[in-house]
């Protein structure tokens, strides 16, 4: 599609510009193709047939558009968007659109019409068409509407309408690129086929709706692209796919965590039991000196050492023995 356009475009202007203007009764003229270099009208009918393929290539996109609203609302709300006839309705168009614009450059280009019918005609239907698919965009736009009421019963209701109205909000866009496209188009390929063509000769008029056309084009497909590839804001991903794993991990942090000393062999902990049991009595004791006034001085050495003496357990933490007091000893 865009290489056919770009082959026109490029070509056509090349061929303009190389052979220039010419003077008739003193009005300075784009020099007709009549009058073009033999080596020049030669390369005419494969030009003219690029921009009709472009031609037929786009509203085939834009009719198939249609048929893309109906899979997003399959994948995203469960539902049809259009019926079974009109999806068909609009592949059949599109397939019949690839014949009908080079069908059009043939017939007009016969010596019977005027040598500007065959590049006004098919640019006449490329602008109806496209007003065709702008007015099918109302519709569209409608039926988002309706699509967004009928999924308030969903689950995600909220990301399911989040969702359906970024669409209608891009395709509104499209509906008002594409009407003013196409009715830009529509004036100035009418006025093409008038005897005076008097938005034509007048640079201004014919400058301005062609930047109308240029434009809005552009937008047009800025706009499809964001529509086919939107997105993905990974921060604000609501779809169904993601949701549910995030559900899950929360089920699953609310499940009791395990005991970390679930594992720990009960053989292997005699001597930590011990030790636990000799902490304690150490504890009991040094409360009976505290309650009877004296306070022994203890460093809080990490180490501790335990030793088993005649079925006694004498443990020491570390500690420093004050002048006249003897060891403590439990039992």
């Amino acid at each position: 599609m865009i290489p056919a356009q770009l082959t026109y475009d490029i070509t056509s202007c090349k061929f303009k510009y190389e052979e220039g203007f010419v003077s008739i009764f003193g009005h300075i003229f784009t020099k007709p193709e009549f009058m073009w270099k033999e080596e020049t009208r030669r390369l005419i009918i494969p030009t003219d047939y690029s921009l009709c393929i472009g031609l037929s290539l786009q509203t085939g996109t834009l009719l198939l558009l249609q048929c893309f609203w109906n899979y997003l609302a399959n994948a995203v709300a469960q539902a049809n968007f259009m019926s079974s006839k009109e999806f068909r309705f609009y592949i059949g168009w599109t397939i019949a659109g690839i014949f009908i614009f080079p069908c059009l450059r043939y017939n007009f280009a016969r010596d019977v019409y005027e040598h500007t019918y065959k590049e006004v005609m098919p640019q006449l239907v490329y602008g109806c068409g496209l007003l065709i698919v702008a007015c099918l965009g109302i519709r569209s736009h409608f039926r988002f509407n309706k699509l967004i009421m009928t999924s308030k019963a969903a689950t995600n209701q909220r990301s399911i309408a989040h969702k359906i109205r970024n669409f209608q909000d891009l395709n509104m866009i499209l509906t008002a690129a594409l009407f003013v496209a196409s009715i830009s188009m529509i004036i100035l390929c009418a006025d093409g086929l008038t005897p005076k063509k008097t938005l034509n000769v007048h640079k201004f008029s014919a400058d301005f709706l062609i930047c109308n056309v240029n434009v809005t084009s552009m937008v047009v497909w800025i706009v499809v692209v964001l529509i086919i590839h939107p997105v993905n804001n990974n921060n604000q991903n609501t779809s169904p796919q993601a949701v549910a794993p995030l559900n899950s991990n929360r089920r699953f942090n609310n499940k009791k965590k395990p005991n970390e000393f679930d594992d720990i062999d009960p053989e292997s902990t005699i001597g930590f039991e011990e030790d636990k049991s000799l902490h304690a009595a150490h504890t009991k004791h040094y409360t009976s000196i505290s309650m009877s006034g004296y306070t022994p001085s203890v460093s809080m050495a990490p180490s501790a050492t335990t030793t088993l003496v005649g079925g006694h357990a004498n443990t020491s933490h570390g500690r420093k023995e004050s002048p006249g007091c003897e060891t403590s000893s439990v039992s």
